[in-house]
């Protein structure tokens, strides 16, 4: 009887005897076609078992950051990736709004978004994206400079986005956190 590699008989390659092949047999018939084409194991996903993915979700929340009443978490860790729920400018003491101009705004909303990026055992450092939502084009420049002044070098890539916000808010900023750990 003919083998290679693994000592699965090659006429158990034959489409007939597929349908009913143990997981376990039809791992080491991947292996045989492997074997016989010279992969190694890194070249063959299928050569080792899968390993289920152990990383847990957690929530993150501080009360340095305002909470909302809406169905959502301030962040998300799972393994090294944190993500930031979109944060706007609140006080988190009071629940107000801090400022009328979208410079303060901009600072407050990055001071919320700190606070939960801490939180997550993060930091400004550790951001590789941030998306910025606005409500006037005519604020960018003044969003960038406050913006600027609060993030520094080097800046994380980042996206600006126009919508409409509820009244009194002019900027809602969201972060993605991929630490070293």
């Amino acid at each position: 009887m003919a083998t290679r590699g693994t000592g699965v008989p090659l006429h158990a390659l034959a489409e007939d005897n597929l349908a009913a092949a143990s997981p376990d047999l039809l791992r080491a018939m991947v292996k045989t076609f492997a074997d016989t084409l010279e992969l190694t194991p890194h070249m063959c996903f299928a050569c080792t078992p899968p390993s289920r993915n152990t990383m847990t979700r957690t929530v993150i929340t501080t009360d340095n950051a305002p909470s909302l009443p809406a169905p959502l978490s301030q962040g998300i860790r799972k393994g090294p990736v944190l993500q930031v729920s979109g944060q706007l400018p609140f006080d988190p003491d009071t629940g107000e709004v801090v400022g009328t101009t979208v410079a303060e705004q901009t600072a407050q909303t990055l001071r919320n978004l700190t606070a939960v990026l801490k939180a997550g055992g993060a930091g400004l450092e550790d951001v590789v994206m941030l998306r910025v939502y606005l409500t006037d084009p005519a604020h960018l420049a003044e969003m960038n400079e406050a913006y600027a002044a609060a993030v520094g070098e080097p800046f994380p890539a980042r996206t600006t986005v126009y919508m409409q916000l509820p009244p009194g808010l002019l900027v809602e900023i969201d972060a993605l956190a991929v630490l070293d750990d």
